[in-house]
């Protein structure tokens, strides 16, 4: 699928042209889910951020939950959570993942959170990871998200930068990054441009937090440095590595991802 194909696909309005987009994204995904520890290689700046808010019994929703990796973690917290995704076979593959953990507490749906999402539910925790660059009408997203948020939760909200170095220096030489026409990114947002819309929605933001340094950038997003990926996930050498990236990311050495942490007073 070309550019352009994929430029209708995400600014059009048909669900279905989304879906089909999405699904062909998650075919790589694993039929079970690994459930992530504090460690991991992708999801360990993530859990930190996550980790102090969880509770037993709280009502959590994992927007954009993929497989259900981080769901999964979450009930296995105590957690009452609800996945949603729009690709019908990762949400499959979640189902899938909770039966063979056993794990109750949890429940996946497909849907396009936006157009089908009827806020039958309010839930104290948000987990928002790399959904809204890929939503056209963003402003309204998250509008959506402050109506689903009970008063005084929280919202834990996770973009791109356009302060990467991959995207800055892929902009500069290409005029465009190939990696976020594959993966659908409609945008990346500055901490400022996230901030305002955010605070546009209703909430009223706490803290943010950068995330992601050049290390895990590039070794996440260019390709051929993924054959080394078996190398990060040795556990002394994962350390290390997620204990360096984040606290680069902390110093703004090329952020690829801010997260915001804003709560819904009333």
């Amino acid at each position: 699928m070309d550019s352009s194909s994929i430029k209708r696909i995400i600014e059009g309005s048909a669900d279905k042209g989304l879906q089909e987009f999405y699904e062909k994204d998650y075919e790589r995904a694993d039929d079970i889910a690994d459930i992530p520890k504090h460690d991991d290689f992708m999801y360990a700046q993530v859990i930190h951020e996550l980790q102090s808010y969880l509770r037993p019994h709280m009502d959590v929703l994992d927007l954009g939950c993929n497989n259900g990796n981080l769901s999964l973690y979450m009930a296995l917290h105590g957690c009452h959570v609800l996945g949603i995704d729009i690709a019908r076979n990762a949400v499959i593959n979640a189902k899938k993942s909770a039966s063979y953990y056993n794990i109750q507490n949890v429940r996946f749906e497909a849907m396009d959170f936006l157009s089908q999402w009827r806020e039958r539910e309010k839930f104290d925790l948000i987990l928002c990871s790399h959904i809204l660059e890929h939503v056209p009408q963003d402003d309204l997203f998250l509008r959506k998200l402050f109506f689903t948020t009970k008063k005084g939760g929280t919202l834990l909200l996770i973009v791109p930068t356009v302060y990467s170095s991959f995207y800055m220096l892929n902009k500069c030489i290409k005029g465009y990054v190939a990696f976020d026409r594959e993966v659908g990114h409609l945008r990346r947002y500055s901490k400022t441009s996230l901030c305002n819309a955010v605070r546009t929605a209703g909430f009223e933001i706490k803290k943010t937090v950068f995330l992601d340094s050049v290390l895990r950038d590039w070794f996440i997003l260019e390709k051929q440095l993924r054959r080394f990926n078996v190398v990060w996930g040795l556990p002394l050498v994962r350390a290390a590595f997620n204990h360096c990236d984040s606290s680069l990311a902390r110093l703004f050495l090329f952020p690829s991802s801010v997260c915001v942490h804003a709560q819904k007073i009333s």
